[in-house]
């Protein structure tokens, strides 16, 4: 039973390292990873400071996905120029919802963004580490960088298959393809 766990935990380690070693986080590399998260540390302080509670952040390239859910038209726009501000933020993409209603993330949605994050971990053909899923109302939101148009289809028939769900909102850029030199 001890050898046959030790060689599930070393077949799937291996697996993962094969995802690291071939995963365009390498593109970017470890400072790039460094400088999102650094910006997505910003972004919530900035967010916080304004108390923009129903509001989360998916960052990716230094660009600030907004998910979530305010009033009033007047709230989303000013939540867009607050993360504009902030220092490192290339582009911002605004997906909030105005909403008359006081809507939260549910546990329900927690559970829903695992589950879809799991998904695409487990699934071979997708590099997992190069998207950020989270999921709002029941809507899930995806950002992230593709290896080709078959991944991102892959990515996105995975989400769409996810029951309770009213719809997925879909930020997954296709890496250009690398040509060799020619001779």
């Amino acid at each position: 039973c001890v050898c046959v766990c030790v060689c599930v935990w070393l077949f799937l380690w291996g697996c993962q390292m094969r995802r690291v070693v071939t995963s365009p986080i390498e593109k970017r590399g470890v400072s790039g990873f460094a400088k999102d998260s650094i910006i997505g540390l910003r972004t919530k302080s900035a967010l916080s400071h304004h108390r923009f509670k129903n509001v989360k952040i998916l960052v990716h390239r230094k660009v600030i996905l907004l998910v979530g859910f305010v009033q009033a038209q007047a709230e989303k726009d000013a939540a867009e120029m607050v993360v504009e501000s902030v220092r490192g933020v290339s582009r911002v993409i605004n997906e909030i919802e105005v909403s008359a209603r006081e809507s939260r993330s549910s546990f329900y949605d927690t559970i829903l963004s695992q589950k879809d994050q799991s998904k695409m971990f487990l699934d071979m053909t997708v590099s997992s580490r190069n998207y950020h899923v989270t999921v709002m109302g029941r809507v899930i939101y995806v950002i992230g960088t593709a290896l080709s148009e078959k991944e991102k289809l892959r990515v996105i028939s995975l989400l769409r298959g996810t029951s309770g769900m009213r719809r997925v909102v879909v930020h997954i850029d296709v890496e250009p393809a690398q040509h060799a030199p020619k001779a």
